[in-house]
């Protein structure tokens, strides 16, 4: 109860190593694998793109060792962007087997 006001004042901070990042990626990647999410081509294009764009990168910051300084505010803003793009995702899914 004591940090509620620091993490409302945006002054406490959450360290996020680049390693968890990367796992983190991975991981859901290889769910969307084995969940059979990418039956179609478009599915496999995407797949790749984003391996490539941000797979690459969290790789680099890995091999680093690079230790991510984020502010709460921002680490809600990235799990919330995370949360939409899971639910776009998931509707798209629906939307494609309804249409099979």
């Amino acid at each position: 109860m004591a940090a509620l006001p620091k993490v409302l004042s945006g002054s406490h901070t959450i360290e996020i190593t680049a390693s968890n990042l990367s796992y983190t990626f991975f991981g859901v990647l290889v769910l969307g694998l084995l969940t059979g999410a990418i039956r179609k081509q478009e599915r496999i294009l995407t797949t790749f793109i984003s391996l490539i764009i941000f797979g690459l990168p969290l790789l680099i910051l890995w091999q680093q060792k690079v230790v991510f300084n984020l502010n709460v505010l921002v680490w809600g803003l990235l799990v919330l962007v995370g949360i939409v793009l899971v639910v776009v995702w998931v509707r798209q899914m629906i939307q494609d087997d309804k249409n099979q």
